[in-house]
């Protein structure tokens, strides 16, 4: 702002000048809207212009009066930038004067061209007798307007010269314009506020400018005029690295830190050598600061640090090698160390590019390739090292060069290693299924288990059976008719063991019944001992297997279930019974009665 009411000064002295100077007798000169307020204008982004009627401004005109007529009709009227003799025309077409007010004043609508009116300045008007403003029947007034905004001017001195480089232009809200064109004028101007020399420049582009050795200089970009001294003049030579705008590579005497002391950087353990590197100065989101090293010393080669905020003085300090070493080391071949001592708060550290190297010498030494390097960073309260996401860049006859990603500023170690990955296993062969050996088919035995089964318990039926009804009776039965026996007590009821184990005791019978009875039985137990002989153990047929597996996992039955099969089994037993042993119940039956 100081600039600038610097440059309205001069505007206004510089107008003084020419009105008392000028053949035309001008009054006034100024820039209106259409209400006649006077209006700067204002960069507007989307034309990335100062064109007026544009969203960021107003349709614009220019207010002229003269004390003469004469002075004004039917002349042409342009805008420009103008240092010295030179200048650069703003206008679409120039306005012809064809009428006044009855104070010789007029307002000509004159378009400004978002072609050329790209950088900040100080308007000047053209009157000229001819729609080409050619010389020499042209007149300049200084206007008091501004296209507002401001320069960042790097310079260095020489013999008989200023070098001077054009870092930025700014807009009215001091962001960054990103046009870069020849539209702006570089003039040079001695105490006597005579310009020395000027050119026409681009944004970044660094020119010379003739210098008589007067140290009382200054600069005029585009009509504002920038004294020596000024937060927007920096001058390369004075020894203090004026960050962000020097750097190691446009001022390498202000900003390269000492040689460092020691070895050559050797890439091994003892590292000899120690370096520092300092930042000091305004930080900004739509500016990231960067930090350049050139030695051979350090394998960094420039850092990139974006911020999500601004940072007010924000320091760096750059520490190399021995200084800061973690007692954790990391993992694998460390080829170098260094940290970051800074005040910028952690969560306004959007993003940091970190670019370093490694010679290619030093890696072959460990049969190691681009692959196996990694960018590490410490964690003092995990006490760990957090392996960073790293990538080769490029290479050269002598270096690799490699970038990696961060999120903060700590301590970090260049290494490399080669993960160690466990072998493939080896596939287990498939199972092969064993071919289903066809069993011949075994010879039912002669005398089946089952078939044993069943006539040894049809037998006990029996049996019991006798037993019981012979019971039931209550009676003794002489052979001849005798009195009566006496009434005995009913006996309780044998258990089915003693009635297969032992004789059942039946009322007297006739010798002859009795014997054919104990004949029958006789042979009926003969047949149930001999039954183990017969069975052959060796050939039990498969459906002998079948009925033992059955048996080895019953199923569990109801009660309802279990009484219906006893039953069928009762049914079963009775239709076998053998004939002739009915035959001879019944026949006791008879005698009994």
């Amino acid at each position: 702002m100081a600039s600038l009411l610097k440059a309205g000064c001069l505007a206004i002295v510089l107008l003084s000048a020419l009105l008392a100077s000028a053949t035309a007798t001008i009054t006034t000169v100024e820039l209106v809207d259409a209400s006649s307020s006077s209006i700067n204008l204002n960069y507007d982004s989307q034309t990335e212009s100062y064109a007026d009627g544009s969203v960021a401004n107003p349709n614009a005109f220019v207010k002229i009066c003269a004390d003469n007529s004469a002075d004004l009709l039917n002349k042409f009227v342009g805008l420009c930038y103008k240092v010295g003799n030179e200048k650069i025309f703003l206008h679409v077409l120039p306005a012809q004067i064809t009428t006044l007010d009855s104070s010789n004043c007029t307002t000509l609508d004159v378009d400004l061209s978002f072609l050329s009116a790209r950088y900040p300045g100080n308007l000047t008007l053209v009157l000229s007798q001819t729609s080409d403003l050619s010389n020499p029947n042209f007149e300049m007034f200084s206007i008091p307007a501004y296209l507002n905004g401001s320069f960042i001017l790097l310079y260095t001195k020489g013999s008989g010269k200023i070098s001077a480089t054009l870092l930025e232009a700014r807009d009215q809200n001091s962001s960054k314009i990103n046009y870069v064109g020849n539209y702006i004028l570089l003039g040079l101007l001695n105490s006597a506020q005579n310009v020395e020399d000027v050119k026409r420049v681009n944004l970044g582009q660094s020119t010379d400018l003739s210098w008589s050795g007067d140290p009382n200089f200054s600069f005029s970009i585009n009509g504002l005029r920038y004294n020596q001294g000024s937060s927007n003049v920096i001058y390369c030579g004075d020894g203090v690295c004026s960050a962000p705008y020097e750097n190691s590579q446009n001022c390498p005497g202000d900003c390269v830190p000492p040689q460092p002391t020691g070895a050559v950087f050797g890439y091994s353990p003892p590292f000899e050598c120690k370096w520092l590197s300092t930042y000091d100065g305004e930080a900004r989101p739509d500016k990231p600061i960067t930090l350049l090293y050139s030695h051979d010393c350090t394998p960094i080669r420039n850092v990139k640090i974006e911020l999500s905020a601004p940072v007010i003085n924000a320091r760096i300090l750059t520490v190399g090698n021995e200084s800061n070493i973690p007692e954790i080391k990391p993992y694998g071949t460390v080829f170098g160390y260094f940290s970051f001592e800074h005040n910028i708060p952690k969560e306004k550290i959007a993003k940091v590019a970190i670019q370093f190297k490694l010679p290619k010498s030093a890696l072959s030494a460990k049969n190691m390739s681009v692959d196996d390097v990694k960018l590490e960073r410490y964690q003092p309260q995990a006490k760990t090292w957090i392996e960073l996401p790293t990538k080769f860049v490029s290479e050269d006859t002598q270096y690799y060069y490699f970038e990696a990603a961060s999120d903060s500023l700590s301590t970090f170690a260049i290494i490399a290693y080669r993960p160690v990955t466990a072998p493939a296993p080896t596939p287990a062969p498939k199972p092969e299924v064993p071919k289903e050996e066809v069993q011949p088919a075994v010879q039912p035995a002669k005398a089946p288990f089952i078939r044993a089964t069943f006539i040894l318990l049809t037998t006990i039926l029996i049996l019991v059976g006798v037993g019981f009804y012979l019971h039931r009776r209550g009676a003794a039965v002489a052979v001849e008719k005798v009195a009566p026996a006496p009434i005995t007590p009913r006996p309780e009821t044998p258990r089915l063991e003693t009635l297969a184990m032992a004789p059942i005791e039946a009322p007297a019978m006739p010798v002859r019944d009795l014997k054919e009875i104990e004949q029958k039985i006789a042979k009926i137990r003969q047949e149930i001992s001999d039954l183990p002989a017969k069975i052959s153990i060796q050939k039990i047929p498969e459906f002998a297997e079948k009925e033992e597996a059955k048996l080895e996992k019953p199923k569990i039955e109801s009660s309802k279930a279990k009484k219906t099969k006893a039953k069928k089994i009762k049914a079963k037993t009775k239709q076998k019974r053998e004939p002739s042993l009915d035959t001879l119940i019944k026949d006791v039956e008879k005698k009994l009665k």
